[in-house]
């Protein structure tokens, strides 16, 4: 197992969730794969509404 996927398994047992995993696997996915924007979002359990849970750029 990598040091980044073991960051991000430490992270999801902190405080703050699920923010604080969302911005180590924003940092990590960054150094393995590089990014400039990262979004996460969430489809409703209907299947017709989206929101962003998370984004490195909010205003974006």
């Amino acid at each position: 197992m990598n040091d980044h996927l073991l960051q991000c398994i430490e992270a999801a047992g902190q405080a703050g969730q699920p923010q604080t995993l969302y911005l180590v696997l924003d940092r990590a996915l960054g150094l393995v794969v590089g990014h400039r924007l990262f979004t996460m979002m969430v489809l409703a359990a209907d299947g017709v509404k989206v929101r962003r849970v998370y984004s490195n750029h909010p205003d974006a």
